[in-house]
This record gives C-alpha cells, sequence and structure tokens, in this order.
C-alpha cells in the first residue's frame, strides 16, 4: 500500500463542515459511488486532466488535487505522467478517502498522499513550487476565495496553472438527495446568490438521511474576480456541459 502523511490536524468548525467524510464507512459509501459514476464524475476527471496535460505537454511538473477523495485511478494521463518524473500530492482531509486511494494504484515514489485542508497545504509548500492545481467537487468547501487565491497565487510557479470544475448555480430537491439554503427549506427550483451557505443532505432509498455536508455558492463573477486581486489570470469554460475554471499565473 502507498504511504499517506498528516501535514495538519482538522479543526473543530472543519469537522462540522466534512463529517461525513471522517466518518469510515460513510467515506467508504461516497468513494464506491464516485467510483462507479462513469457518467459525470469521471468525465469531469478526464476535462480537468485534459486541460492540466495540453497546458503541460511533454514538461515535468508538481501537481496537487486537493480535496481529492478516493479514485486517483480515474486520472490516467496525471498518472501516466508520474511515471516519467512528474509529482502528484494526493491531498485529502479523510483517512478513510486516502486509504482507499492508497490502495487504487500501485506504488510510486513520486504519489503522495497527503491528510490536511486546502489552505494547510498550501501553507505548507515552498512559493513558486507548484506547478499545477486541481479540485474536483471540492472548490465550494473554500470559505474564503479571496484568501484561498492569495495563497495561492504564492505557491504557484511562473506559468502555473489551477483547474477546477465549478458547482451548480440552482438547487432541486430529489430522490437522492434534498437541500438548504442559508439553514432554510424551500420547494421548487432555487437560484443561489453570492454569499448563500447551503446543506447537502444525502437520502437513502426510504427518504432517510445517512449523510450531510455543507458548502458556500460563488458566482461566475466572483470566480472571475477574485483571481485578479492575486495578479492571476482567469477564465471560465464549458466543456461537455461543465463549466471549468481555469487560473494561470
Amino acid at each position: 500500500m502507498n504511504k499517506f502523511e498528516i501535514e495538519k490536524p482538522i479543526s473543530g468548525k472543519e469537522n462540522e463542515k466534512i463529517e461525513m467524510y471522517l466518518n469510515p464507512k460513510t467515506a467508504e459509501n461516497f468513494a464506491q459511488r464516485e467510483k462507479e459514476d462513469t457518467e459525470e464524475h469521471s468525465v469531469v476527471s478526464g476535462v480537468i486532466e485534459n486541460i492540466a496535460m495540453e497546458i503541460f505537454v511533454d514538461k515535468e511538473i508538481k501537481m496537487a488535487n486537493l480535496g481529492a477523495g478516493a479514485n486517483p485511478q480515474k486520472y490516467e494521463k496525471i498518472l501516466e505522467k508520474t511515471k516519467n518524473g512528474s509529482e502528484l500530492d494526493w491531498v485529502d482531509i479523510s483517512p478513510k478517502m486516502l486509504e482507499i486511494a492508497s490502495k487504487e494504484i500501485n506504488q510510486s515514489e513520486n504519489i503522495h498522499f497527503i491528510e490536511n485542508n486546502f489552505t494547510g497545504y498550501l501553507n505548507s509548500k515552498e512559493d513558486n513550487s507548484l506547478d499545477c492545481v486541481i479540485m474536483q467537487y471540492s472548490i465550494n468547501y473554500i470559505d474564503d476565495i479571496k484568501d484561498f487565491f492569495e495563497i495561492l497565487s504564492k505557491k504557484l510557479n511562473t506559468g502555473g496553472a489551477f483547474i477546477a470544475n465549478l458547482g451548480a448555480k440552482s438547487l432541486e430537491n430529489n430522490k437522492w438527495a434534498s437541500f438548504l439554503i442559508n439553514g432554510q427549506e424551500f420547494s421548487g427550483r432555487k437560484n443561489m446568490v453570492s454569499g448563500d451557505h447551503y446543506t447537502i443532505k444525502f437520502l437513502n432509498p426510504d427518504g432517510t438521511v445517512f449523510a450531510s455536508t455543507e458548502k458556500n455558492f460563488f458566482s461566475n463573477k466572483e470566480m472571475l474576480s477574485t483571481p485578479t486581486l492575486s495578479e492571476l489570470k482567469t477564465e471560465i469554460k464549458t466543456i461537455k456541459g461543465f463549466e471549468i475554471l481555469i487560473v494561470k499565473k
């Protein structure tokens, strides 16, 4: 099994938001769902890594996947790149997710499984040390995007890039999940606005809740403008139906 390391303990406040990922049984359930999801999760993985590979073609790079989850095998091209000198930090706050992830691929000295949160990990790196940082379905766990991009700008190397898929703009309760926006229930479909916090309650077939998590909503305007405050260049591309934020230094 690949070795993974702990860089920083998770605070009590963070525990409240990501408790389901810290519960081994629930984390294992989500890891399996993610693994079996070929219609959405695997497609997004492919979109993100294709952008990264186009930017850094034929270059040895230092990469980090933040909030990476349990299925590194979905990033075939990135894994292949690590065989040719590139390095990958697979970063997550869930020990169980990291344990599962480390068993999904063959051991490699160029892949490091690291237990940490986003800013904790970035702050542990030297300035100008990262070439590419990616996030899949995790950007809405950022609490302060201005602070995040300020730190990211310092850690990215010149010519470095950040790539992430953006979250939903509206929510609608369904048989798989129910939602709260700013702690309030709602009916029908509801659009979110800047500053909204939303809760996702994942449902069993009988409608009971088996896990929940909390996220923050950021508008496209915020995502495009905030990184520029840290002298980063931004764009949003829609690829295969998914909005992808691309930030370059």
